[in-house]
């Protein structure tokens, strides 16, 4: 399957196969959540609080409260406090994809004009600069 067509737009069975990875993502987390669901009621329904073997360990958690700091207030608030004690953590490389709401493998728009952004790479396929 053609990825990138020679323009450097996306090609349209691409397009099509992200959509439905998406798709089927969607599904089986819904599928997922309604299971976790069922599994809370029987647990509850039998007194179960915890579950736990060679393959899997499942604990009952309850309705409740957390907390949560701030960050966004903090920084806002303490910007030096808050530099002091960031934490720089790696990224890796990856691609990050966002499928338009609404917009499925059945009814997505198979001509399209793309808008492409480019940067230099260099020969070795390294990416020069931003």
């Amino acid at each position: 399957m053609e990825l990138l067509k020679t323009d450097n737009s996306l090609s349209i069975d691409a397009e099509r196969k992200i959509i439905a990875f998406k798709e089927a993502m969607e599904a089986i987390q819904e599928q997922e959540k309604e299971f976790r669901n069922q599994l809370l009621q029987e647990m509850k329904k039998r007194g179960i609080t915890g579950y736990k073997d060679e393959n899997i360990t499942i604990s009952l958690v309850l309705e409740g409260e957390s907390e949560k700091f701030d960050t966004k207030a903090f920084k806002k608030k303490f910007p030096a406090m808050h530099k002091k004690f960031v934490k720089i953590t790696p990224i890796k490389e990856h691609v990050r994809l966002s499928i338009k709401k609404g917009v499925t493998s059945d009814n997505m728009i198979t001509e399209v004009t793309p808008e492409v952004e480019q940067i230099k790479v260099v020969t070795n396929g390294e990416i020069e600069a931003f």
